[in-house]
């Protein structure tokens, strides 16, 4: 399995240097880079969806490179968000897991506990804006990308997986500084890559700083 602390570093290695590259460009661009940092939670419980055989839940920090593209009234931008999620993991229904399997009440036992796990994601993305008034914007935003976990559920494999956003929030910027709020749903699976795939979902919401890099 490659190493999740080094895909992580690369995320952010990447980041950086695109930063540093478009940052000696700003001068001559109406549409400087903007780069920050986000914090956010998300759930999946029976309480929020409408599926009682799991828990899943974390907190997370996300990186933020975001390059807007101006089409008229309308903002569209560019986003790389490397992100590492902290959380944890628990099958309630123990009969998702059928006795057909080979060493299944091992694995009941090791699913239905409480458990501690790490994501490592690396997300690109697009977002449209709205401007509302002068200093503040509407947004819808969705990206995908690579994801590493670091445990197996009964749902996902460990390793390799990919991890989709679909987001709705706020920009508020006040002069280089740019305040966001967002509410998200993620999708976390493996297409078929690897078993289990059954898939994880989640809400969340999340908050975080930008700086245009004039």
């Amino acid at each position: 399995m490659p190493n999740p602390k080094l895909f992580f570093l690369k995320g952010l290695l990447s980041c950086f240097v695109f930063s540093v590259g478009l940052a000696q460009e700003t001068d001559k661009s109406k549409t400087p880079w903007q780069i920050g940092l986000n914090y956010g939670q998300t759930y999946q419980t029976k309480e929020l969806i409408a599926d009682q055989d799991y828990y899943y839940s974390n907190y997370y920090f996300k990186g933020q490179l975001e390059k807007p593209l101006k089409l008229k009234k309308l903002k569209l931008a560019l986003l790389l968000e490397p992100s590492i999620y902290i959380g944890e993991y628990q099958l309630l229904n123990k009969w998702y897991i059928k006795p057909s399997e080979p060493n299944y009440l091992e694995k009941r036992a090791l699913q239905t506990t409480l458990r501690s796990y790490n994501e490592y994601a690396v997300n690109v993305g697009l977002k449209l804006a709205l401007p509302i008034i002068k200093p503040l914007d509407i947004y819808i935003l969705a990206s995908v990308g690579p994801m590493i976990t670091s445990i197996e559920t009964d749902r996902l494999n460990n390793g390799f997986a990919f991890s989709d956003i679909l987001g709705v929030g706020f920009n508020y910027k006040i002069n280089t500084l740019i305040f966001d709020i967002r509410a998200t749903a993620r999708h976390n699976s493996n297409a078929n890559l690897s078993s289990p795939n059954g898939g994880v979902n989640s809400l969340g919401l999340e908050t975080g700083l930008k700086i245009v890099l004039n």
